[in-house]
């Protein structure tokens, strides 16, 4: 980067002539920069010592000179400790030149993720709380039978599946009672889940399923918060219905993919086999395979559209894919894999993007792609990431 930009900055900076945006510019660098790269100063580097020593000397004389305002008058310049500190430490970084400029350097990148690890992708977990409130951690829970109760056995498999087999019809029946199951990931978990009916459930990261432990009755009916992939057995008799906040989903036997996160502007139903019908009120849809639906919480209709099933069907299949799709869009998939925070900016949130890569990297991949691309920087402090243009 050319170095010709901060030092003008930094020069208005001192002379007290910076815009306020301008000024903020400046102390961002400083707050960068002392989060990152001034611990790659080694005190026993002689080199970057001695640049060091010249640039705070050049400041120094800098903070001597008078300042000429307007009407001729002439008056020393005074500055608070923060301004000397951010350009006494911007100076700095343009002295010993290897540290890329606004602290967006590999180096301040790495620094942040050796303090707390690099972020990596998301892994099988979840929690399964039982009828009694009883919770098991799925994640640490060894393969093998977990619970058993009311003619239920539920297991772990060696591949992180949940799994449910009955040996009673009524095994969903206790005292009159329905039993409910509940089954959640959280941030940079997912999970699978076989139902009771053989139906087979992915459940995405931040989501949540509710479910009996055995189907009975007229229709098999399930809650989704988040995200789910679902291949239903089919059952002619009985429907199956993926109740979300505001959405219903009804099929027989079909495979399909619902997005209800309550972050999200709308519920969207993508259909691969079979048939389905939404349900939004008194408003109905049918969808086709290829075809989904959006049912946006702010309206009462459904519109049906063809569908990007590569885009759809990305996570399920272990990778992310995006085509033409703004920053914060992505930005909010990921945070919810990686389990980060993001802020931004500039307007850096409304640029597009589009691309693949593995949703098993870790996130320095993904951000280096649509850095490239997208003509942004990233800084990575822990868990929290900045994007800014």
């Amino acid at each position: 980067m050319n170095n010709d930009k901060p030092r003008h900055l930094i020069a208005k900076y001192l002379a007290g002539e910076c815009t306020p945006s301008e000024k903020q510019e400046v102390e961002r660098w400083y707050d960068e920069y002392d989060a990152g790269n001034k611990k790659y100063l080694n005190d026993d580097a002689e080199e970057i010592k001695s640049s060091a020593e010249r640039s705070f000397e050049e400041l120094r004389e800098r903070l001597a000179l008078p300042v000429e305002v307007p009407g001729g008058q002439i008056k020393s310049f005074k500055v608070s400790v923060k301004v000397w500190l951010a350009a006494a430490s911007i100076l700095l970084v343009l002295s010993v030149g290897g540290y890329f400029l606004l602290g967006y350097s590999a180096k301040s990148q790495l620094t942040a993720q050796q303090e707390t690890g690099p972020i990596k992708p998301g892994t099988n977990k979840a929690i399964l709380t039982l009828p009694g409130g009883e919770k098991i951690n799925l994640t640490d829970a060894g393969s093998g039978v977990l619970a058993k109760a009311g003619g239920i056995s539920i297991s772990k498999t060696a591949d992180g599946q949940l799994v449910y087999q009955s040996s009673r019809e009524d095994a969903n029946i206790s005292n009159g009672k329905v039993q409910y199951n509940t089954l959640s990931t959280p941030r940079g978990g997912q999970f699978q889940v076989i139902l009771p009916d053989g139906s087979h459930v992915w459940l995405n990261s931040a989501s949540t399923i509710v479910y009996p432990t055995a189907f009975t009755g007229k229709t098999r009916a399930v809650k989704l918060q988040g995200e789910a992939y679902f291949e239903v057995a089919k059952n002619k008799h009985m429907p199956f219905v993926v109740t979300t906040n505001k959405l219903d989903v009804k099929v027989l036997g079909t495979h399909f993919n619902v997005t209800a996160y309550d972050d999200d502007a709308a519920i969207t139903t993508t259909l691969l086999e079979g048939s389905v019908q939404l349900n939004k009120g008194t408003v109905k849809a049918m969808l086709t395979p290829g075809l989904q639906g959006v049912a946006f919480n702010n309206q009462q209709n459904i519109a049906v559209q063809k569908a990007n099933m590569e885009q759809v069907m990305a996570w399920r299949n272990g990778y992310f894919a995006f085509e033409d799709t703004s920053i914060k869009d992505v930005m909010k998939i990921a945070a919810r894999w990686y389990d980060v925070e993001v802020s931004y900016h500039g307007s850096v949130e409304n640029k597009k993007f589009g691309g693949s890569i593995s949703r098993y990297k870790n996130i320095t991949e993904l951000l280096d792609n649509m850095s490239e691309s997208g003509g942004f920087h990233y800084q990575i402090e822990g868990r929290r990431i900045l994007l800014t243009d």
